[in-house]
């Protein structure tokens, strides 16, 4: 298994980083991302969509920018 870690602040690059690394991983399926998002919207859907798609796992937190204390 291989465990990705994602601090996240407000980045519009997020789906597009994790959907890269699974393509390009050699085995999709060893990996596990743990991504906390701190953004008005949360893309957990999206990236659950993703991960899905090519049997990799996911743990997922989002905090409203407001709540948070910048970035990480």
């Amino acid at each position: 298994m291989i465990f990705v870690s994602i601090a996240a602040f407000c980045d519009p690059w997020l789906v597009h980083t994790v959907r890269d690394a699974c393509a390009k991983a050699a085995h999709p399926k060893q990996l596990v991302f743990g991504v906390f998002e701190q953004d008005v919207d949360s893309r957990q859907s999206e990236l659950q969509a993703i991960v899905r798609r090519h049997k990799a796992g996911l743990r997922y937190i989002n905090v409203h920018p407001v709540q948070s204390r910048g970035v990480c």
